[in-house]
C-alpha cells in the first residue's frame, strides 16, 4: 500500500497505527539543508510515528559523505530497535544473527512494539539497536556512484537474473560445506 502526500498533522491511520504489512506513507518534512531535514525526520519518527521496531533510511553516497556527522547523529538519535540503511530494516530479522526487537524502554503497561529481542546469536547484552546496511546501488553501478564496493545485486531484488541459481548453490554449500562450491556461488551472484 502506498499513501502519498500524508499531512504530518492529519492524524491519519498510517501515522497512528503500527503497520505489520507492506505499507509506505510519504510525508513531506521541512529542511533547508540535509542536516536540518535529517534532524526533523528523526524527531518526526521518534515523536509522531507509532512503534519502535524498525526504521529504514535511504541515502545516496554523495549526500551521506557531505553530511557524515548529521547522518551519524540521525542513526544515533533514532529510537528504533532495528535500522536499515538502504535496505528494509527487517533485514536484521532475516539475517538471523542480529538482534531483532523494539527499542528498549517499553513496559507491560505500555508495551508498544514489545520488549526484548530474538535471534541475537552473539548473545550481546543491553542492545539498543541493530543496523543493517547495503550500498545505495549494486555493483558495478556502486563504483560509478562513488561507493567502493563489489557487492552484487541482492538475491531479493526482483531484477536479479540469477537469484534462484545463487540461492540453490548457496544452500547446497551450506549443506555440503565444500569450499570448492564457492567460486560458482560468487560467479552466479556477480552475474545477478
Amino acid at each position: 500500500m502506498l499513501i502519498s502526500d500524508v499531512d504530518p498533522h492529519s492524524g491519519a491511520s498510517i501515522l497512528r497505527d503500527e503497520v505489520f504489512a507492506g505499507a509506505l506513507g510519504i510525508v513531506r518534512l521541512p529542511g533547508e539543508t540535509a542536516r536540518e531535514f535529517m534532524r526533523n525526520a528523526v524527531d518526526f519518527a521518534n515523536d509522531v510515528l507509532p512503534g519502535t521496531l524498525g526504521a529504514t533510511i535511504i541515502i545516496d553516497p554523495k549526500t551521506r559523505k557531505a553530511n557524515a556527522a548529521a547522518f551519524d547523529d540521525a542513526i544515533s538519535g533514532l529510537r528504533y530497535g532495528d535500522i536499515g540503511v538502504n535496505v528494509w530494516s527487517a533485514m536484521n530479522f532475516l539475517l538471523g544473527y542480529t538482534p531483532w526487537g523494539a527499542f528498549p524502554g517499553h513496559t507491560p503497561q505500555d508495551i508498544g512494539s514489545g520488549t526484548g529481542v530474538v535471534h541475537n546469536a552473539f548473545l550481546l547484552q543491553h542492545v539498543q539497536k541493530a543496523i543493517a546496511e547495503i550500498p545505495f546501488r549494486p555493483s558495478p553501478r556502486a563504483i560509478i556512484g562513488g561507493e567502493l564496493t563489489i557487492s552484487p545485486k541482492p538475491v531479493f531484488f526482483v531484477t536479479n537474473k540469477t537469484a534462484e541459481t545463487t540461492i540453490r548453490r548457496l544452500v547446497k554449500f551450506l549443506v555440503d560445506g565444500k569450499p570448492t562450491a564457492l567460486p560458482g556461488i560468487f560467479a552466479s551472484a556477480l552475474r545477478g
